[in-house]
């Protein structure tokens, strides 16, 4: 699609400010942000679409166009809702960087923008021997996925389910009858672990599905959603991928939706964090958000390492799936959603962890981390919200070392509730990974050195002495040898590491050193 197609269409009121000599570039793709610095989430010849949330004076339009234009993008959609009018230095910025600039109306969204590019681009590319298909147009006449799965079983002659990771039935038409929750969770597990699709369940057997994802290909699959249909079939190829540009279409409307409410959560976020505003404001901003103000909060605050606007998304899929009413938003870059708390919190908090700790086969390098508050009333928000950012920086913490949750196999993903942050290894990730490691390095090194020279187990038989209460019975039955050989190694540590392990304080330097490792 040339950019020239969506400057041209009267229904978007488009108007160009900037690089009327570079209406034939092609659009590749269209992509929102509020990021001050996107570049990691562009591959080039996307159609960005701003509101402009960055902005706070002139030096920061530059460096925004800067960004745009490192990654190649075909143009930049400003919004005008927030600032009135495109500011004059963006103008200029992108005519210097030659990054065509169009301002959107106020009356237009940036959902409409998003529709038509989706049509034009993906339509076109994924059928271009059919053209728009039934399943597309109905899309563009305002079909839901409800339509979409019926039309799907209506047309293939089987019946249809659409479900995301998270475990969610999005919908369902034609099926004899209802999937049970270990065989959902059979297909999940199969479509994460399938490096290509479509992916056949159980073949062999009556309970047979085929499966295949209309995910981004480019993304972790945390938030995506999968199509699965009775028996096992080679589906046509032209028919999925009708079907996933259909469903993306819609996706991509409930993704500008959430955009735009998560704007509005972003600003009672801050309004709550920074203290500046009164509690009958914040809860009538939260009461028009769709939150109940008197039923008690749970706050989850969330990383995926892909990026924010994946972590929305993931959130707003748990939430759904867990059929917990949320609104979701960031502040900065931190991505927090605010859930009407639970009737049984325990129960609740363990299926959240299972969901998510369920993604693990497809994280590849990236990692989820998720900090969860305690329940608490509208009035004690502001707690809460730390009490998760806390939870989350721990779950990062113990992701960065490798190490396994009490609850979890998982390398990947990590949940960590707020009972959990009264323990010295929240104060250890807060602390910069420069400095821990300075730390571990001074305490432990010399001990490191002798065991590799000397092919000796120092380090183990310390930390096996502190891990049973300097315990000299305990440690030589867990290290299976004489007290008299424990006592010798011990008092080598303390000549090699210069520290007492008499002394309380010594223990404390030289575990925690340990704890870094």
């Amino acid at each position: 699609m040339r950019l020239r197609t969506l400057f041209d269409d009267p229904e978007l009121g488009l108007r160009l400010l900037a690089g009327r000599e570079e209406l034939d570039r092609e659009i590749r793709w269209v992509y929102t942000t509020d990021l001050r610095d996107p570049r990691r989430y562009l591959t080039g010849g996307e159609l960005v679409l701003s509101g402009l949330m960055w902005r706070d004076g002139p030096e920061d339009s530059d460096a925004f166009v800067a960004a745009l234009a490192e990654a190649g993008v075909a143009a930049l959609v400003a919004g005008t809702a927030r600032l009135g009018s495109t500011p004059r230095d963006l103008v200029n910025a992108c005519r210097r960087r030659r990054v065509p600039l169009l301002e959107l109306p106020v009356t237009v969204s940036f959902n409409s923008v998003s529709d038509r590019v989706i049509l034009d681009v993906v339509a076109e590319r994924s059928t271009p021997s059919r053209g728009r298909g039934p399943l597309v147009s109905a899309v563009a006449d305002g079909a839901d996925t409800g339509d979409l799965a019926r039309l799907v079983a209506s047309e293939w002659g089987t019946g249809c389910l659409i479900m995301s990771t998270m475990d969610r039935l999005v919908a369902e038409a034609g099926m004899t009858e209802e999937l049970t929750a270990p065989a959902r969770r059979m297909m999940i597990d199969a479509y994460l672990r399938a490096s290509r699709a479509p992916v056949f369940v159980e073949p062999e057997s009556e309970s047979a599905m085929t499966v295949f994802g209309v995910g981004n290909a480019d993304e972790a699959r945390v938030a995506d959603w999968f199509v699965a249909i009775p028996g096992a079939h080679e589906v046509d190829s032209a028919m999925v991928a009708e079907l996933g540009t259909a469903l993306a279409l819609v996706r991509s409307r409930l993704d500008e939706g959430r955009r735009v409410a998560a704007q509005a959560v972003g600003t009672v976020l801050r309004l709550v964090t920074e203290g500046n505003g009164t509690q009958p404001e914040i809860n009538a901003q939260l009461a028009a958000l769709g939150h109940d103000t008197a039923r008690p909060a749970w706050v989850v605050a969330a990383e995926v390492s892909d990026g924010p606007a994946l972590t929305e998304r993931m959130l707003a899929e748990l939430a759904a799936a867990l059929d917990l009413p949320a609104i979701t938003g960031r502040t900065d870059d931190e991505v927090f959603a605010v859930l009407r708390a639970p009737d049984d919190p325990v129960a609740v908090l363990t299926e959240l962890r299972r969901r998510v700790q369920a993604l693990d086969p497809a994280l590849g390098n990236a990692t989820v981390s998720m900090g969860v508050s305690a329940a608490v009333p509208v009035n004690a928000l502001r707690g809460a919200i730390e009490e998760a950012r806390h939870a989350r920086l721990l779950a990062r913490h113990r992701l960065d070392r490798g190490a396994r949750s009490t609850d979890s196999g998982s390398r990947s993903a990590c949940v960590v509730d707020g009972s959990e942050i009264a323990t010295h290894q929240l104060l250890l990730a807060a602390v910069p990974d420069t400095v821990q490691e300075s730390f571990r390095r001074r305490l432990l090194r010399d001990l490191q050195d002798y065991d590799a020279e000397h092919q000796s187990d120092l380090i183990n038989t310390l930390a096996v002495f502190l891990e049973t209460a300097c315990s000299w019975s305990r440690a030589a039955s867990r290290l299976h040898v004489h007290v008299n050989t424990l006592r010798y190694r011990i008092k080598r540590v303390e000549e090699i590491t210069g520290r007492d392990l008499g002394r309380f304080g010594d223990r404390v330097d030289l575990y925690l050193a340990l704890e870094l490792g």
